[in-house]
This record gives C-alpha cells, structure tokens and sequence, in this order.
C-alpha cells in the first residue's frame, strides 16, 4: 500500500495500489497510523489504477507513510460452484467483497448454499472412510482466528482475521450441536 494522502488531509483521493480493490465495494483498512479513521470497514470508489476514494470518510490526523494495508475487493466463494449456485439460487449472485461483507443479504441465501458445499464435502469424506473402516473417529478442525465473527485487527496485526461472513461460512450450522453431524469431535486453533 501507498500513501493514502498528505498531511490532514481528509481521507479522499488516496495514492494507494489499487490492484486489491476493485470500484464501489467494501474494502477494510487497516494497520493505518496517523489518520487512523481510514482504519475499518470502508465502501471505496477506484478512481484510477492508484488512487481511491473513501466514501463517506473524514480524515483525524496526518497519515504516517508506508502504513497500512488495504484487504478486499472480492473473496471467491463461488470459485468452483458459481454455475451450481446460480441455478441453486436461481438469480444472481450476492458481490462479495471481504471477509466482514454481511452474510445475510438475500436472506442469507448465498451464505447458506456456500456453507452447505463444506457439509457436503466433509459428509462425502465421512462416508468414503466409514465405507472402509467402520470404527472411525472424525474430528474437525475449525480454524478459529480466521472464522471469529467480529473481523480483527491491529497495528501489529494489519491483515484482517474473522469477519461476518467467514464465520457464516465456515461453520455450517449443522455443526453447531454434535447429534447428527457425524462428529465425534469439534477442535479450534487460533494461531494469531
């Protein structure tokens, strides 16, 4: 990332490398010293190939040069399954942008259909390894620094962990009591 603009200057017209945000979408700042309003979920407009602006930001303080870091501008959630989510959801797709973006628009119908591939897969390895060895134990692992519901960070942590949509994504609700998960075990890591 690079200057995010002069002294006091508010937060607007940002000399940045925009290669990581794409225009009109959320983005989250953060790890920026100075002018730290800019830290946060923020909606930018790219304005060209290194500046952006903040929408509906005003600036607190002088920017400290070469910090900060800027996260977002689309997560591919439907990398594999955006034909299969079409049809699923017969209409377009929820655009989402970072981590934090609220899983809960269009009812949550995204969301859910996204969740429901991480059952379906951990169901199909289930059913592939009980097929061979029938007294198998089954364990999941659940990374919980980059699932946590509340998106973090810090000056000493400037790349984003949790968020919104990542706990409602990676955490499928059937998961959430062990009766009819097929789990024997639920552990958590959190390695930041």
């Amino acid at each position: 990332m690079g200057e995010l603009g002069e002294a006091g200057a508010a937060l607007d017209r940002r000399l940045v490398d925009s290669s990581a945000c794409y225009p009109v979408h959320g983005t989250i700042l953060a790890g920026i010293q100075g002018n730290t309003a800019a830290n946060g979920d923020q909606t930018i407009t790219v304005n060209d190939t290194t500046h952006f602006t903040l929408n509906g930001s005003s600036g607190n303080g002088n920017y400290v040069s070469g910090t900060g870091t800027c996260s977002g501008g689309g997560i591919a959630y439907y990398a594999y399954s955006a034909q299969a989510a079409r049809s699923a959801l017969e209409g377009s797709l929820a655009a989402f942008c970072t981590q934090d973006d609220d899983p809960t628009v269009n009812g949550s119908a995204d969301t859910n259909f996204v969740a429901s591939l991480i059952k379906s897969h951990i169901d199909a390895i289930l059913t592939a390894v009980l097929a061979s060895y029938s007294g198998a134990k089954f364990e999941l692992l659940w990374p919980f620094d980059v699932s946590f519901a509340t998106c973090y960070y810090t000056a000493d942590v400037p790349y984003p962990r949790g968020g919104r949509l990542n706990h409602a994504v990676n955490l499928p609700s059937q998961y959430l009591t062990q009766t009819g998960s097929g789990l024997d075990r639920l552990k958590m890591e959190a390695l930041s």
